[in-house]
């Protein structure tokens, strides 16, 4: 008869083979269904186990590597990374088209974002959706103010360029520059609070964001995806710590609105603005502080991150192509002539200067990957079948750097935006009924920044040269700094 201490370590042995034995099943069960779910879309090598998620996680190739999926599958694959079922990547844009058009929801990755953004545009269900779309829509569409945007953007391009007039860096840093220009007009024109960021450039709001981001990365690529692990996590606390500081700033733009309107002598503005507007819905409609928290730390991020994203790297393009700098230059002065402020009328005029931002967003998507889950069965163009629950990515970038529809795609070329089909195949902005709600006043945003930097100077490669190593996080993002050299223009 075996001693008492030895039938328990036969017990525990039993039991760690059998956990063992039931681990690698589990493995191999995911592995093969990976294979033969969505048998007729082709998907790229991988790892046994781990299907694509060090492709995923290589910051270095990550992009490179899944745009040249993207060329060699002709604009569909999928990609696996366990534990969860294969997604479906898509570039081609015919067939983003159809996606997007006709699913609207977005899939479970963007929960991970719930804590910040909760109920605002980004991360609301589809079936609350569209009534928050059409509510929000005019505030940042409505050409009536689109002349009072312009004035914004002039007034805090003027002091973008007075500060780097000042400045005896040769190599600047651009982005969190962009952020201070993009976030106080953002602030200015949705809140009516000017300079709430005052010259703090690096202040802990952006660095909350990026943290929030990261960790956003981290949960749909690790087992932190499932709540009850996460909750045990350090990532959990950080996460916490960040939204504390996001949420401070949302409470003090409110207090001192609160403050504003309750002065007898308050300020009519020319136009309700956004914050207005959302605080009046609480009195009508009983939309709660929450809602509202939502939707403003929504609007901020997207508000700024994107955008000064998007001006950093075209900058960064410009300091490469003098040419087409002189080319923006003399546009300008065709239509400005001696002019000083530039109007909304003006900028319109300017189709040259729009084509080199559309260059820029196309080879620096400010989102380059986007999501969709497929709510009904479907046949995608008559040839892959999704099932109902399928999580689809839009990979922006991949579309953005193939041959087939932008040829020569490493090349900075706006031309082919005045001319051909080019801005067809743009998926900047997204598609369909929730293309970016904000489409035209960040492209009104951009074209200022830009017109008022190539006004004052020549913008040049820093010293020394370098290029610039993207990488995809929630926003495209680089792994050494955005820096250019500027030389006033005499």
């Amino acid at each position: 008869m075996l001693e008492p201490n030895l039938t328990l370590h036969i017990w525990i042995l039993q039991c760690v083979v059998i956990f063992i034995s039931l681990l690698i099943i589990w493995v191999i069960f995911l592995s093969l269904r990976s294979r033969f779910h969505l048998r007729e879309i082709p998907m790229p090598p991988g790892h046994f186990i781990f299907g694509h998620l060090f492709d995923i996680l290589d910051k270095e190739n990550q992009l490179i590597k899944f745009t040249k999926y993207a060329v060699k599958y002709d604009g569909i694959f999928k990609i696996y990374v366990p534990p969860t079922k294969a997604s479906v990547i898509l570039t081609d844009p015919e067939l983003i088209k159809i996606l997007t058009t006709t699913q609207l929801d977005k899939p479970k990755d963007y929960l991970f974002l719930k804590n910040w953004f909760g109920h605002g545009l980004l991360t609301v269900p589809v079936k609350h959706w569209k009534r928050q779309r059409n509510m929000l829509t005019p505030h940042f569409n409505r050409f009536s103010q689109m002349a009072h945007f312009v004035k914004i953007f002039e007034n805090y391009g003027d002091e973008l360029v007075a500060h780097l007039e000042g400045t005896s860096d040769g190599n600047i840093e651009m982005l969190p520059l962009m952020k201070w220009f993009a976030i106080n007009s953002f602030c200015e024109i949705a809140f009516s609070q000017s300079k709430v960021f005052h010259e703090a450039y690096n202040h802990k709001y952006f660095e909350s964001v990026e943290m929030l981001q990261k960790i956003c990365v981290d949960r749909s690529t690790s087992m932190k995806r499932f709540d009850f692990w996460y909750k045990f996590t350090e990532t959990f606390r950080q996460e916490w710590k960040a939204l504390d500081t996001v949420n401070k700033l949302f409470e003090e733009i409110v207090e001192k609105k609160l403050e504003e309107q309750n002065e007898n002598n308050a300020n009519v503005e020319e136009y309700e603005n956004f914050l207005d507007m959302l605080l009046k819905l609480r009195k009508e409609n009983g939309l709660t502080i929450e809602h509202i928290r939502h939707e403003i730390n929504t609007f901020l991020f997207a508000g700024h991150d994107t955008t000064s994203n998007g001006l950093a790297f075209t900058l960064y393009a410009l300091s490469k192509n003098p040419k087409i700098q002189d080319k923006i230059f003399e546009e300008q002065s065709n239509i400005l002539g001696d002019k000083v402020k530039v109007t909304y009328s003006d900028l319109q005029q300017m189709k040259y200067l729009e084509s080199v931002v559309n260059e820029s967003l196309r080879m620096y998507p400010p989102i380059p990957l986007i999501g969709r889950k497929v709510t009904k069965s479907m046949n995608l163009a008559g040839k892959y079948h999704l099932e109902k629950n399928q999580n689809v990515g839009i990979f922006i970038y991949g579309c953005h750097h193939n041959p087939k529809y932008f040829p020569e795609p490493e090349k900075f070329i706006p031309e082919r935006f005045l001319n051909g089909n080019a801005a067809n195949s743009l998926m900047t902005f997204s598609y369909g009924p929730r293309t970016c709600i904000a489409r035209k006043f960040a492209m009104l945003e951009m074209k200022s920044c830009i017109l008022k930097m190539v006004r004052k100077f020549h913008i040049l490669p820093p010293k020394p040269d370098e290029n610039i190593h993207l990488y995809g996080s929630v926003v495209l993002r680089t792994l050494n700094p955005v820096r250019i050299s500027l030389k006033k223009r005499i």
